[in-house]
């Protein structure tokens, strides 16, 4: 679940540069009140990062490995649990 701090219930965001990719998802930045939520849940170590293969998204997401990063050194949230392991990492030993 999404905290509810940094998305109240009933908020109404904006998502900037929307996409659909293959599997019919809406990626882009949610935005609220002038804030990038995306980057606030790296920030609090909330989300690993996605890497869809592309380069076309690396630009406006150029701050995010930092972010991620900080989070992790902090440990904040999901970089605190010892056995976290990162999505393509569990899928890939969980076979």
């Amino acid at each position: 679940l999404i905290n509810r701090e940094l998305i109240p219930v009933g908020s109404i965001v904006t998502v900037k540069n929307p996409e659909v990719d293959f599997y019919r998802r809406v990626l882009g930045e949610v935005e609220l009140n002038g804030r990038i939520i995306n980057q606030e849940m790296v920030r609090q170590g909330l989300v690993v990062l996605y890497d869809d293969g592309t380069k076309k998204n690396r630009e406006k997401c150029s701050e995010y490995p930092k972010l991620f990063e900080e989070a992790k050194l902090k440990k904040l949230n999901i970089h605190s649990d010892p056995n976290f392991s990162e999505p393509k990492e569990f899928r890939r030993t969980s076979t």
